[in-house]
């Protein structure tokens, strides 16, 4: 098999001030599909640091490589993807030079996933309790006495009774789908949580409930937590930090506070701009304009540039690095210093695009 050709550097990642010691180190990780036209830059240079007990979210519209991140970290990736180069460095251990047995040691131990669809990713004919007495036997080889009993107590620990560990999938509704997930991935305590999309097919109420479950566990638990979303205001629900996607890149970090009021790129500045909000004045909903690239033939340069109301020459030419802003956070756009000093004149270039 021919490797994917290499493209790119990897933004560093970003850094503040934070208490506590870095729990899980991503560097310059390219993880690339191969398909009939070629190879698929799902994940392209990216970098950054969680620090124990921190929660960051990932956000980005369907098809910017969030959840090939989320797979790409816990290397649980299809027979077609290969990292390419890069380093996962999970508590002092790079997860890429190990072996699949020396990984399976350290899944759902260390480190968990709350998978996007609860209601395909529980076996259809096994009770939900086994299958959570199973996953706690496998990996701490406990009696099942005593994985029952654990089992029991995560489920009150997410709100379910605990006679419900003897009912099937099919007997579940979706939230109640969800809560036992959590469970399944609290089971062996692990000191890493990466949720992907885990309220995507609940309605608003069931969403709401999960969303208050997941920050209490997290908070009570002093887990380290990645949560991925297209939903920017349910992000910002949960985590302190926040990184866009967008093609396989980050194009931005920052503090949930300053991403949420003053983004630096164009593409966190629409995505704002493209959900409602029930506080302040009314705003004109934008959609982005155009769709996302090719990531088979990615556009050179910026890979936003075509679909930016601020693309100039360079843009088309050279890859932004990621520049400084505060707190710690960074955007990747030749024009970040522009876009802070225009303020509202930038939103209303969008609202004139859109």
């Amino acid at each position: 098999m021919k490797s994917p050709p290499v493209h790119g550097k990897a933004a560093p990642a970003a850094r503040e001030p934070r208490s506590g010691t870095t729990l899980l180190e991503v560097r310059d990780l390219a993880m690339h599909f191969q398909v009939g036209s070629g190879w698929v830059r799902a994940v392209d240079g990216v970098s950054f640091e969680l620090r124990r007990g921190e929660t960051m979210g990932i956000v980005g519209e369907s098809g910017s490589g969030k959840t090939s991140l989320g797979y790409a970290m816990l290397r649980l990736l299809p027979a077609n993807g290969r990292i390419l180069r890069g380093s996962i460095v999970f508590d002092g251990v790079d997860l890429v030079q190990l072996s699949e047995p020396e990984l399976r040691r350290l899944r759902w131990t260390r480190f968990a996933m709350i998978f996007q669809n609860a209601m395909s990713a529980l076996n259809p004919v096994f009770r939900v309790g086994d299958q959570i007495v199973d996953a706690v036997r496998h990996h701490t080889g406990v009696s099942r006495i005593a994985a029952r009993e654990r089992a029991a107590d995560l489920f009150q620990l997410v709100g379910l009774s605990r006679t419900r560990l003897r009912g099937y999938p099919h007997e579940f509704s979706g939230g109640m789908k969800q809560r036992a997930m959590i469970a399944l991935a609290l089971s062996c305590k692990p000191d890493l949580v990466i949720a992907d999309e885990p309220t995507t097919a609940l309605d608003v109420v069931a969403q709401g409930q999960v969303l208050r479950q997941i920050k209490d566990l997290q908070r009570d638990l002093g887990l380290a937590m990645i949560f991925i979303s297209h939903d920017i205001s349910v992000v910002a629900e949960i985590c302190r930090n926040v990184a866009v996607m967008y093609a396989g890149e980050l194009v931005e970090y920052a503090p949930t506070e300053q991403l949420l009021t003053e983004p630096r790129h164009p593409y966190t500045m629409a995505l704002l701009r493209s959900f409602p909000s029930v506080r302040g004045p009314l705003k004109t909903l934008l959609s982005v304009p155009g769709s996302p690239p090719d990531l088979v033939r990615p556009p050179s340069g910026c890979r936003f540039h075509p679909r930016c109301p601020f693309a100039q020459p360079i843009c088309s030419e050279v890859s932004p690095p990621p520049i400084p802003t505060v707190d710690g956070g960074w955007a990747r756009c030749h024009f970040t210093e522009e876009i802070r000093r225009r303020g509202s004149d930038a939103i209303d270039v969008l609202e004139k695009v859109g």
